[in-house]
């Protein structure tokens, strides 16, 4: 088994990829190098691929870039990285690892994707998903105070390393509905068609003095989560399935947790 024969595999359990416009594929490393170990994790930041390499991982699945601006094909040819971190990309050089960036290849898929396994831990198991190929989900919920479904939200989330949540509207507020994205995808702006009485969103790329002040002008709820937090427990099943389904090689989780802490 190599990290090509694992790449086909997603490929071929993908087909809503718009694979020229996609992230997803190999960054940098021998895509034809045997395989004993791979590593799994949400970001291969600086700390997670340093602990890839002292299990002696050959591979490491990553769900988000390596390096900040990276988009679309190889990070390294041409270089995609910042001046700033060219210490990071020499190291992953002389690492020898293989990173593919896996991204659009999982979001979607049912029950373990990013997109269920989100609402499916956060416990919301009455949803609707009116797009099985789109990032969003309705979730039914027994008549819920605002203030106590981010309570139980903060409670289901704690694990992952988030100690709070930010919370706009009434706490009064009786919750019959939430709708959820797909990481970093929360546009309010189309979760609205939906006419939830809660929006569920990511802070990467809300912005607080466009969409948040267009909230308010409607005066929706909303609850605001980690980006990351969001994602980790997709990467986790994401993880376990490949160890089921390819049982030969071992397959390691490298937890992300929230990494920044809210202090009130």
């Amino acid at each position: 088994m190599t990290p090509e024969d694992l790449a086909r595999y997603f490929r071929e359990r993908s087909p809503w990829m718009n694979r020229p416009h996609s992230p997803d594929g190999f960054k940098v490393g021998d895509p034809a190098r045997p395989l004993t170990k791979v590593a799994v994790s949400w970001k291969p930041n600086w700390e997670a691929l340093r602990r890839a390499v002292e299990l002696g991982c050959e591979m490491f699945i990553g769900h988000e870039s390596i390096f900040v601006d990276a988009t679309v094909g190889s990070e390294f040819d041409p270089p995609q990285y910042h001046e700033l971190e060219r210490d990071k990309a020499q190291w992953i050089r002389e690492s020898g690892l293989c990173i593919y960036r896996c991204h659009d290849t999982i979001d979607y898929w049912p029950e373990i994707g990013i997109r269920d396994a989100w609402a499916k831990g956060l416990g919301f198991s009455q949803r609707e998903v009116p797009d099985p190929l789109g990032p969003y989900a309705l979730c039914h919920l027994p008549p819920t105070p605002l203030h106590a479904l981010a309570n139980q939200i903060v409670r289901k989330i704690a694990p992952l390393g988030q100690n709070g949540v930010m919370v706009m509207g009434d706490p009064e507020r009786l919750i019959h509905t939430i709708v959820t994205g797909t990481g970093a995808i929360t546009r309010p702006f189309e979760m609205h068609r939906y006419q939830p009485d809660c929006y569920l969103i990511t802070e990467d790329y809300f912005r607080v003095v466009r969409e948040g002040e267009w909230l308010r002008e409607i005066d929706a709820a909303m609850i605001m989560v980690n980006h990351g937090v969001s994602e980790e427990w997709g990467m986790q099943a994401y993880c376990a399935h490949l160890q089921a389904t390819f049982p030969a090689i071992e397959f390691v989780f490298i937890p992300h947790p929230c990494l920044y802490r809210i202090q009130v």
